[in-house]
């Protein structure tokens, strides 16, 4: 069984300290995680930051919803 945790909240509210500290707390109790990003800005500031996480038992993902919004614009404009 795979367990999914959704983390939202508005900007500025804590979600990567929160973030940060439950993967630790996860990979402590020895479990294998994987973090999805999803960012719509032109830097991803998160991504810098969990990056201290990268290691055998944490993946790490990104997804720009810039590139999401550009690739439905050209598929629609054919």
């Amino acid at each position: 069984m795979v367990k999914i945790d959704l983390i939202t909240g508005f900007l500025g509210s804590g979600k990567t300290t929160f973030l940060l500290k439950y993967a630790r707390y996860l990979m402590n109790k020895g479990f294998k995680i994987g973090i999805l990003e999803y960012d719509y800005g032109a830097v991803n500031v998160d991504m810098l930051l969990l990056n201290k996480l990268r290691c055998d038992k944490c993946e790490l993902e990104m997804v720009a919803a810039t590139y999401l919004y550009l690739t439905r614009r050209e598929k629609s404009s054919k």
